[in-house]
């Protein structure tokens, strides 16, 4: 288990306030808080350049990209 240098409220508190900020539209595609292995699973057999967003695990309040390219995924 990776242990991260910060607390749990406040990962809670940024994704929260990031999520107010995107339009109702734009924010229910981010797929919240998912590991390496369920974006792997949720590209799989998916077009290239289909990508998801996904909140930052190593930063609080930031979002990651994942997008499939070449048959492979990409983070």
């Amino acid at each position: 288990m990776k242990v991260s240098k910060f607390t749990l409220w406040e990962w809670f508190y940024k994704s929260a306030y990031l999520h107010k900020l995107f339009p109702e539209d734009i924010a229910r595609n981010i797929h919240g808080f998912i590991d390496k292995e369920d974006v792997e699973t949720l590209l799989k057999g998916k077009y290239n350049s289909t990508f998801l967003l996904k909140f930052s695990e190593s930063i609080p309040g930031e979002l990651t990209c994942a997008f499939k390219s070449c048959g492979e995924q990409n983070l």
